[in-house]
């Protein structure tokens, strides 16, 4: 399991809630409070159920709320060969930190974590068909223009959350459509993907010079649709 990315936390949790409860709508519970709380009068006699899902999700929990630090180690060794190599490259552990930072509360497991940092750290960006087909193929021309555009500003915004937040939400208004018409595009050429933690958050994790590298290859692959 610690090879699957299960925290020990979340196995023991998941250990004690077969056949026993507290008593009360408590699930995520530390050891601390399973100690404190745990009492045979609670033993059940029904049988128990391994609930691999059930075990997924305090998990979850549990990686949300964990150490950062603590995880980075266990999120590098994670990575394939070819991403870790890549993070080696362009990532040390302050930026790495900031990317679990953000990643964690939308993983289930430390291999989830891993797997979606990979575009973050990769040298060469893959785009997902999926991401491609609802964001970009549907109308090459203004999903060039948008991302040509978010491109202008971008090279000449300060860059923190709130003022690009703010370029960009001026930029929708000037070309008349709404914020998402250029987030979802450029969501695309900055991870590949469809989802993703904040636009904002991610351009300032990656950087004007690599975001702004990024469009540029998007807008190619755009034009080449």
């Amino acid at each position: 399991y610690e090879a699957q990315g299960i925290l020990p936390e979340a196995m023991v949790n998941f250990l004690a809630l077969l056949g026993w409860n507290p008593g009360d709508e408590r699930e995520v519970m530390s050891r601390s409070e399973l100690v404190e709380a745990f009492t045979s009068a609670r033993i059940l006699k029904k049988s128990s159920v391994f609930d691999l899902e059930k075990l997924s999700w305090l998990n979850g929990r549990h990686l949300a709320a964990a150490d950062t630090a603590r995880l980075l180690p266990m999120v590098r060794s994670h990575l394939s060969p070819t991403r870790g190599a890549a993070a080696e490259r362009v990532a040390g552990d302050a930026w790495m930190a900031r990317l679990v930072d953000l990643l964690k509360v939308r993983a289930r497991t430390v291999d989830e974590v891993a797997e979606q940092a990979g575009p973050y750290v990769a040298d060469e960006l893959a785009y997902a068909e999926d991401a491609v087909a609802k964001h970009w193929a549907k109308d090459p021309v203004a999903a060039e223009a948008h991302l040509a555009a978010v491109a202008s500003r971008l090279r000449t915004a300060e860059w923190n959350e709130a003022a690009l937040e703010g370029v960009l939400r001026a930029l929708a208004e000037e070309v008349g459509v709404g914020a998402g018409k250029l987030i979802h595009p450029l969501r695309v050429a900055l991870t590949g993907q469809t989802a993703s933690p904040g636009i904002f958050e991610v351009l300032v994790l990656l950087g004007r010079e690599r975001s702004l590298g990024r469009l540029e290859a998007a807008i190619a692959r755009v034009r080449a649709l």
